[in-house]
């Protein structure tokens, strides 16, 4: 059975633009968010060592990054000249999840456009968390798609990693469409939707509830540990 993981991911944010629900984007460095991402791929290869991964990277990355990181992943999605203005208003945004689900819809497109279908599993890991030892593959095999219940957000789901099989890919494309709407910010007070709560809109009678996903991370906004 072939699986891929995408990380969405932005390594050298702007500290001077803060988040709708922070005004620390981040406590991390640049190199920090570097070596948490090497970490993140390090544990795939640990713990799901025959999956590919492929890596979607917002921010404008040098050349040792650049190098680094296309040496230890399948793909890599990354800001360039080309595409720098539209990935920059993305990376900048307000509400981390319109920047989160637009990697998502460019990571799920660029995979549609290979040899479609070329996996059988597809997960969805955020960038600087990790697996670990707990981590089940057979937990992601059967169903349609996998996701753990949050515990805040009232029919919200953990999005740090979820995984969907490819006869729900073009369904789970079509709905990030919609989730990605939603995630749009244009008005005060700012407070965009997120994905947590709005994932897989009006399909959620097709998710497969885990109790545990087997990931891990010190990585939020105020630098609280998450295991889930």
């Amino acid at each position: 059975m072939k699986s891929v993981f995408i990380i969405p991911s932005c390594v050298n944010f702007d500290a001077d633009i803060p988040l709708d629900y922070s005004p620390t984007r981040s406590l991390y460095s640049h190199n920090e968010r570097f070596n948490q991402t090497l970490n993140t791929i390090s544990s795939i290869r640990r713990y799901s060592p025959a999956s590919d991964i492929l890596l979607c990277e917002l921010s404008p990355l040098d050349s040792e990054q650049k190098k680094a990181l296309s040496q230890k992943v399948e793909y890599l999605i990354h800001c360039n000249k080309d595409n720098s203005k539209i990935f920059n208003f993305f990376k900048d945004h307000l509400n981390k999840s319109h920047g989160e689900s637009f990697a998502i819809l460019k990571s799920l497109i660029y995979l549609k456009n290979m040899q479609f279908p070329l996996y059988d599993v597809y997960y969805k890991i955020s960038g600087r968390y990790k697996l670990n030892k707990t981590f089940n593959p057979e937990d992601h095999s059967t169903h349609l798609f996998n996701a753990k219940k949050h515990d805040c957000f009232e029919s919200g789901v953990f999005t740090t990693l979820f995984s969907f099989n490819k006869t729900f890919f073009n369904t789970f494309l079509d709905s990030m469409i919609l989730t990605h709407s939603f995630t749009t910010n244009q008005y005060p007070p700012f407070s965009g939707y997120s994905l947590e709560t709005n994932l897989l809109y009006g399909n959620h009678d097709k998710i497969n509830f885990l109790p545990h996903l087997g990931v891990e991370g010190n990585f939020g906004p105020d630098g609280e540990k998450h295991y889930q």
